[in-house]
């Protein structure tokens, strides 16, 4: 079984790069860009990162981020 749970600060250098990826496909390879940045400029910004690592102190919140998480 697969449930959400809160994600601690281990888990984010996974979440960074995994957003990385994805906007780093921003306009590649003449595709349409699906973010308001930059093709040079299409990763995660460090202020969104500084959000989400603030995030982690805040029971809810705009930039609280969680995870899946396997449960037996």
């Amino acid at each position: 079984m697969i449930s959400i749970r809160a994600a601690v600060h281990t888990d984010l250098a996974a979440l960074f790069a995994y957003l990385n990826d994805h906007l780093a496909d921003n306009g590649k390879g003449g595709t349409p860009l699906f973010q308001p940045m930059a093709r040079s400029e299409s990763r995660l910004p460090p202020e969104k990162e500084a959000g989400f690592i603030t995030g982690l102190g805040t029971p809810v919140g705009d930039r609280r981020p969680y995870r899946p998480a396997r449960t037996a």
